[in-house]
């Protein structure tokens, strides 16, 4: 399965919108920041799904981790897991990243502000595993 399928087919999993809007769709979250979708790597071999989304109000002015930091077990349940389920793929582990900017997969810019949080699943749940 294509990652850039997986985009598209996240967010119609969980009934939020139809393929040709989902590069546009911003997410509310709980903390109340809005969470784009930028995309999704699925690491087949290792059983690790990661969702990264694009959240501008980060950094030294805006968001803190602290202030976003439950937003990702929210993610987690209420998006990652049902869209893997929704597309037949079975994931040990859910990362998710929150970034100020749109960077592409494992680029590194001292000028971005990232947050992460890592999840393994057990038994149908996103299970807080921040050393994975």
């Amino acid at each position: 399965m294509q990652a850039g399928s997986t985009v598209l087919a996240a967010l119609a999993a969980i009934g939020c919108l139809g393929p040709a809007a989902a590069a546009q769709t911003v997410i509310d979250t709980p903390s109340g920041a809005s969470a784009q979708l930028l995309g999704v790597v699925l690491e087949e071999d290792l059983h690790v799904a990661r969702f990264r989304f694009l959240v501008e109000a980060l950094g030294s002015d805006g968001l803190t981790f602290e202030a976003v930091d439950a937003d990702f077990a929210w993610l987690c349940a209420q998006l990652a897991l049902p869209a893997l389920r929704q597309n037949g793929w079975e994931a040990g582990q859910v990362i998710l990243s929150y970034s100020d900017r749109d960077l592409p997969f494992g680029t590194l810019d001292a000028e971005a502000t990232q947050y992460f949080e890592a999840f393994r699943v057990e038994d149908g749940a996103c299970i807080l595993d921040p050393f994975g």
